[in-house]
């Protein structure tokens, strides 16, 4: 498994359920952590190609222009994305809608009058979901 932070909530939960399921169906899982750099995810993912891995599981910074997806797709290992932005894509992918998700955060504090909001995140051109969630 692949993800970009252990200290982000989200993927430290979403890694510990895999886990838990993974092992409950006689699997381990090897984890690794890109934080956000796509130098790293390509180096995770050829050590995990180098390891016979049965399947991966990962969430890349940005989709579009990810090489490690590239040397995926190459090998045939079977993959799914996860948390990456919902588009038309080939790969197969659980996500989130986070634009739709930030438009009804928005949404919702407009109602309760709330008229000076602020998106704190971290480099837009690292991380597509940032991305998603600003165009939200």
């Amino acid at each position: 498994m692949l993800i970009p932070s252990l200290q982000n909530p989200i993927f430290a939960d979403a890694a510990a359920a895999i886990e838990r399921t993974a092992g409950c169906n006689g699997y381990n899982v090897l984890l690794a952590s890109s934080a956000y750099s796509a130098d790293k995810e390509i180096s995770a993912v050829e050590t995990f190609l180098n390891s016979r891995l049965e399947g991966l599981v990962l969430v890349v910074a940005n989709e579009e222009k990810s090489r490690a997806l590239d040397s995926l797709t190459a090998t045939g290992l079977p993959f799914i994305l996860m948390f990456n932005p919902v588009k038309p894509t080939s790969y197969s992918t659980v996500s989130i809608d986070n634009r739709r998700a930030t438009r009804e955060l928005v949404e919702a504090l407009l109602e309760l009058d709330h008229r000076r909001t602020a998106m704190i995140a971290g480099k837009l051109s690292e991380s597509d979901l940032s991305i998603e969630r600003q165009a939200g």
